[in-house]
């Protein structure tokens, strides 16, 4: 998948998130660090491009369909969703994120302590309590595996050099308390309520849009809709008391209602 390495996200799109990033989403030392007030509106301005988010979204389904094949699964076998998990992690660890996703524990969902910690510590997460919603449990980290990958084929983020424009940087200050005034900037630019408007800024347009372009984007939407009817039929009841995988996760200290992924 090639893009031209002039490609930039929408200037007008760049410039109304970068304002309401500055009114109202920084405070303390974020409000002076303009390079990364505007890497975050680059962000959820590539985000809302449609064009550009497909055709990241068509790579991601050719590439999760060479897993599947590899290991002479169908989507329809069991271990098929655990495939794409697995490439997600990778994907993001080697772009300098923490390996592997934290889980959420029991049916209560993330609390905002939780959250940023999570983020601050550049882990993604898989939140079992979405499974069942259009929101979905791996949607924030399809979104920021199309963020890396549009930063490797155009350089849209700032920094004279790769390590200063570092997405898994950008993404673990989204958890700082200063990346939150009246409202976060994580939820301007990934976390919106389904919109038009927004695009995949916002996870339930996301997960719709992958599910309406089946012909493009069979195999995701095939796993994505699996997962979304598991969750469906099981409720989040079942999450109360659910044994812990002792193989892939353990409780962390400072955090104990999460889950973090097990150190090797």
């Amino acid at each position: 998948m090639t893009f031209e390495k002039t490609w930039q996200p929408n200037d007008q799109d760049v410039e109304t998130l970068e304002e309401q990033i500055k009114n109202e989403r920084v405070s303390g030392g974020l409000v002076d660090d303009s390079n990364f007030i505007k890497n975050c509106a680059k962000i959820g301005a590539f985000l809302m491009d449609e064009e550009a988010v497909l055709k990241q979204l068509i790579e991601l389904n050719r590439k999760v369909s060479e897993e599947l094949n590899k290991k002479n699964l169908n989507i329809s076998d069991k271990g098929a969703v655990k495939v794409l998990r697995s490439f997600l992690e990778k994907e993001l660890a080697e772009a300098g994120f923490a390996t592997g996703f934290c889980q959420t524990k029991g049916s209560k969902g993330l609390s905002n302590k939780d959250f940023q910690w999570i983020l601050s510590h550049g882990f993604l997460f898989k939140d079992s309590t979405l499974r069942g919603l259009t929101h979905g449990e791996f949607t924030h980290a399809l979104q920021w595996v199309l963020i890396v990958w549009q930063q490797k084929a155009t350089g849209f983020l700032l920094g004279a050099t790769e390590k200063e424009a570092n997405i898994s940087d950008i993404y673990k200050t989204l958890g700082s308390p200063d990346a939150r005034n009246m409202r976060s900037i994580w939820s301007l630019i990934v976390d919106e309520a389904q919109d038009e408007s927004v695009k995949s800024r916002s996870p339930e347009w996301l997960s719709d849009y992958i599910h309406k372009n089946k012909e493009s984007l069979e195999v995701l939407q095939q796993l994505l809709e699996k997962r979304f009817k598991k969750g469906q039929e099981e409720g989040i009841g079942h999450l109360e008391g659910k044994e812990l995988r002792t193989d892939r996760y353990e409780v962390n200290q400072e955090r104990p209602n999460i889950l973090v992924p097990k150190s090797k």
